[in-house]
């Protein structure tokens, strides 16, 4: 039960720190890059609305999460914690995001802070630095890998 509640809380802030910026830290973006940061914002919407058909589209299969403790965890987990709705965000709030194109990868850093519950009365809060990695394939993006760091209070 307590790695299960691991997997959700670094899941969760592996959605929030995804793409829940709306604004990058560049003040004028490629068509590229908007599409790249486009792509994170679905797959933080996807978290936020527990839409496991989305994130499954999203997700690539050998999609990995390097969570702040350094437990590895991968799609299927993603998949489980979106199922399970067990957390609501009361405060959301990206800055210094920063997209970068190399070819057909891009590399989306930031930092984050969420407050919200967990699991029906556990509150949270806590702010994270985040890098994800999104591959293009034909027309779409597909998230291949992410990190966070959990930054102190």
């Amino acid at each position: 039960m307590l790695m299960k509640r691991r997997i959700a809380w670094t899941l969760l802030a592996l959605v929030i720190a995804a793409g829940c910026a709306s604004e990058p830290t560049a003040p004028s973006l490629s068509p590229e890059e908007r599409d790249a940061l486009r792509f994170v914002q679905d797959w933080c919407a996807a978290y936020q609305k527990h839409d496991a058909d989305a994130l499954d589209r999203i997700l690539a299969d050998d999609f990995v999460l390097t969570g702040t403790t350094g437990k590895l965890s991968g799609k299927a987990d993603a998949l489980e914690s979106a199922r399970r709705r067990d957390v609501v965000y009361s405060a959301l709030e990206s800055r210094d995001v920063q997209v970068r194109l190399h070819g057909d990868t891009a590399v989306v850093t930031g930092r984050t802070r969420i407050e919200g519950v967990r699991g029906g009365s556990t509150r949270f809060a806590t702010e994270f630095r985040f890098t994800d990695i999104i591959v293009r394939h034909g027309d779409s993006w597909k998230a291949i890998a992410a990190h966070l760091t959990r930054l102190a209070p």
